[in-house]
């Protein structure tokens, strides 16, 4: 009975907040992630936590008054609440982006410490599991919602010949452009456009990127990419290994059962012309950004490969 109560003072606790947030797959992630490290006896207790709107900063009060309590993850709607409750503490990813996914509990001094890991787990996600190089391509990044601002600092420090951020509201666009600017190489071009690419399709632009950080799977749009903003001299290529100098990489941050997002299946079927594309989900992103959460937490770093291997089997088999 002693041991049980040693054992259960030793958990380490974490939860997700988010709204709505039954969906979530954090859980499952992290206990993969623990597993790997039972030698050390890393026990966590990782759950979900709905948080209702307009109440954020009295959910984190109440909290940070849990037991054993280390950290949270943050997703949507909150991250830029997350970003405002740890002003004073913040990583350099989280206080450039603007946005906090990752917050860690200091229980000594009683505060929150924030963090950005979701470009961090984009850009590994691209250069480790999809062997894919940012270095030297243009990209499209579609949204400039805090999705699109976790992930603009990471892209720009892989030194890829342009950013392009479309908005439907343009103005939202400008504003990341501007905010961004200064973090770009000299080389790099950082523009906005509206997701009509009335600028984009003026100066004549091939992409090699393109990225979807807007929620158009989850509510069933569709955002129509045309055809000649895709760089056919990567996609027509029949050579259809995954090195990066051959092929077009289209990539939404949302995930879904067999990588059939909304946005990927509209994509694959306004694009049939293009037999060269690699075309993924954000289930790599979410293993990845997820991982750094865990390094930052527990000072460990967790095997990806082999979580991405058993999450995809989940999804597509449940």
């Amino acid at each position: 009975m002693i041991n049980k109560i040693m054992n259960t003072q030793n958990i380490k606790k974490f939860f997700v907040l988010g709204n709505p947030i039954k969906h979530s797959q954090s859980p499952k992630i992290h206990i993969l992630f623990a597993e790997q490290f039972k030698e050390f006896d890393l026990q966590i207790d990782y759950q979900t936590y709905l948080v209702e709107m307009n109440f954020f900063h009295e959910n984190l009060q109440k909290i940070s008054e849990i037991p054993n309590i280390c950290g949270l993850n943050i997703t949507v709607p909150f991250k830029e609440q997350a970003y405002l409750a740890s002003i004073e503490n913040l990583s350099e990813f989280a206080e450039i982006a603007q946005s906090v996914n990752t917050l860690k509990f200091d229980s000594i001094n009683k505060i929150w410490l924030g963090y950005n890991t979701d470009g961090i787990g984009l850009v590994n996600d691209i250069k480790n599991r999809l062997q894919y190089s940012i270095k030297d391509k243009n990209i499209l990044l579609l949204g400039a919602g805090g999705a699109a601002k976790g992930v603009i600092f990471p892209l720009l420090s892989e030194n890829p010949k342009s950013i392009f951020i479309a908005n439907r509201t343009k103005q939202k666009a400008d504003l990341l452009v501007k905010n961004f600017d200064v973090y770009k190489n000299q080389n790099t071009i950082l523009q906005s456009d509206d997701l009509l690419f009335s600028n984009i399709l003026k100066n004549n632009i091939k992409f090699d990127i393109i990225i979807n950080a807007t929620a158009a799977s989850l509510h069933n749009q569709n955002i129509i990419i045309p055809d000649n903003l895709i760089n056919s001299n990567n996609s027509n290529n029949s050579n259809n290994s995954n090195n990066s100098n051959n092929v077009v990489l289209i990539y939404d941050m949302m995930y879904a059962k067999n990588s059939a997002t909304n946005f990927l299946t509209n994509f694959a079927t306004s694009a049939k012309n293009h037999n060269n594309l690699i075309l993924s989900d954000g289930l790599g992103m979410l293993i990845e950004q997820a991982a750094k959460s865990f390094e930052i937490w527990n000072n460990k770093i967790p095997n990806t490969q082999i979580v991405y291997a058993t999450m995809r089997s989940f999804l597509d088999n449940n």
